[in-house]
């Protein structure tokens, strides 16, 4: 999904995944944008605690916790089934 997006907003993904999360945030910090994930609910385990990630979807909690704990412009909208 990094590369996806990085290169939706025409950006050279780099190799690894904390410079892509790096790289996603400088554009979300430079530029206003708006960013919607839709099937959020897929990502977590059934059955267990909210937050508890697939763990082929461990790399979301990174992404998640970066875009909350950093200042920027941009707008992140989550769809999910989950009550």
């Amino acid at each position: 999904m990094l590369n996806d997006l990085l290169n939706v907003f025409e950006q050279d993904p780099k190799n690894s995944t904390d410079d892509k999360l790096r790289q996603l945030l400088d554009f979300l910090i430079e530029k206003n944008s708006l960013i919607i994930l839709d099937d959020v609910h897929n990502l977590f385990a059934i059955g267990q605690f909210a937050g508890q990630y697939q763990p082929e979807y461990n790399n979301y909690r990174n992404l998640f916790k970066i875009i909350t704990e950093t200042d920027h412009q941009s707008h992140l909208i989550l769809v999910s089934q989950e009550r």
